[in-house]
């Protein structure tokens, strides 16, 4: 049998020998204590960069469209507010007898000094909320509007807000057809069958760059995704409104958005035609024989300039005349 120990005494460590050095022991690489780290720390990724690839990038944004390959963009570009554009846009849709040109003032002796037929008005400028109790919207029967329902398409849909309501234009084939399709349809049903159109997208961007469609598109995106960071925001926090007036101007200002509306006479009365409303709005009635129907937009016109937020000229006015 082996012998049997003590399981109470405490096996005493061999102390050195008299004259022989002190060793301490050396742990090995297993044996060390584990580096601790944060879990919630995140390695960073390590960044490569190839100037050849950016270079690319930026030939293929800057390169000329490819044959059938606007047709497959499905957004809008911003339009400027150049006569040249909007003609050659109205040719391409089929317009061959108007023309737009551009006009230096809103005062009743430059408007009524315009060739005649005047089929409407257009007008940019720099976007606030229409104040509901005025001007009352009234029902009109026969009068064509189309609300905009996609980005960067105002320009287009106030054009077209006032050739499809002008008396004795020929329209052409294909936007004669779009008109009979689109007679019966409600405002908001109007604009989505514009929107959705795609010879009218494709002429509407005719004129642009890719990269003016690839900004465009990084714009919405970056729009939707600030909103979305701003409502996961609000429900953490509590909203507090502000009582500077300067601020809150200066806060406007910066993001100021700039929209293109319409003004054609029908029926005796004068209509402002804006495709972010519901319904159009009747500015002016019966005037009188003699008198200009444009009478009644110069007024509105300077009050819309007086509300900008901004002293800058952001401003224009175009007609759209036979």
């Amino acid at each position: 049998m082996p012998p049997r120990r003590n399981p109470k005494r405490k096996v005493t460590p061999e102390e050195p020998r008299v004259g022989s050095p002190k060793t301490t022991s050396i742990e090995s690489p297993e044996e060390a204590a584990p580096i601790r780290r944060n879990p919630k720390r995140k390695v960073t990724p390590e960044v490569t960069s190839d100037i050849s690839d950016l270079l690319n990038i930026l030939d293929t944004s800057l390169e000329a469209w490819k044959e059938n390959e606007l047709e497959d963009w499905p957004s809008w570009a911003e339009v400027e507010s150049d006569p040249e554009l909007f003609n050659r846009i109205l040719r391409l849709i089929g317009v061959k007898h108007a023309k737009i040109q551009e006009l230096f003032g809103v005062d009743e002796a430059s408007l009524s000094c315009l060739p005649e037929p005047l089929y409407g008005l257009i007008f940019l400028y720099e976007y606030c909320a229409p104040d509901e109790d005025l001007n009352p919207v009234e029902p009109c029967d026969g009068l064509w509007f189309a609300n905009q329902t996609t980005s960067n398409a105002c320009a287009t849909v106030a054009m077209l807000n006032i050739i499809m309501n002008a008396e004795g234009l020929a329209l052409g084939e294909r936007l004669e057809n779009f008109k009979q399709e689109t007679q019966d349809l409600s405002p908001p049903l109007r604009g989505h069958k514009l929107s959705n159109c795609t010879w009218l997208r494709v002429a509407a961007n005719s004129f642009c760059r890719r990269i003016d469609l690839l900004n465009s598109a990084l714009y919405l995106q970056g729009k939707s995704d600030s909103s979305k960071k701003k409502g996961r925001a609000t429900k953490k926090r509590k909203v507090t409104l502000t009582t500077s007036k300067k601020a809150d101007t200066r806060k406007r200002s910066e993001s100021a958005a700039y929209h293109f509306i319409a003004y054609v006479p029908l029926q005796n009365k004068v209509w402002q035609l804006d495709g972010l409303e519901k319904k159009p709005r009747c500015i002016g009635k019966q005037y009188h024989d003699g008198e200009h129907w444009t009478s009644a937009v110069s007024g509105v016109l300077q009050e819309k300039m007086d509300a900008s937020l901004t002293q800058q000229l952001g401003f224009s006015l175009l007609a759209l005349h036979g």
